[in-house]
């Protein structure tokens, strides 16, 4: 079954609000209980969540470019213009997105790890 693109849109934002919602509880939960086990266990789950993420979307993209046959220029000017039309282009561009949402979360995880240790 193939999803629409309003329900994709729909997934993304899920994605990455869900993460967004539950690293603070845990930060929340790891000041309350004064560095709980169990917190660092949470946020270590998370940020293995998040590695996987990132994997997978770069994986993605890679694919995607190799697939259009993009240079390095020519993936540059695909990111820097307005959101693509091309269904293959579309693609490369919104697995580009998770990348950089997969990066940011890793990035908060690390941060969050730092603070619930």
């Amino acid at each position: 079954m193939r999803l629409g693109r309003q329900q994709w849109a729909t997934t993304d934002g899920l994605v990455l609000l869900a993460f967004l919602a539950v690293l603070p509880f845990t930060l929340w939960v790891a000041w309350a209980r004064r560095h709980s086990k169990v917190s660092v266990d949470a946020v270590l789950a998370l940020m293995g969540l998040s590695f996987a993420w990132f994997v997978v979307s770069q994986l993605a993209v890679a694919r995607g470019r190799r697939k259009l046959g993009l240079t390095r220029w020519q993936y540059t000017n695909l990111l820097s213009g307005s959101r693509p039309v091309d269904r293959d282009e579309l693609f490369v561009w919104r697995w580009t997105l998770h990348l950089c949402c997969a990066t940011l979360l890793m990035v908060l995880c690390v941060l969050a790890l730092v603070f619930t240790s």
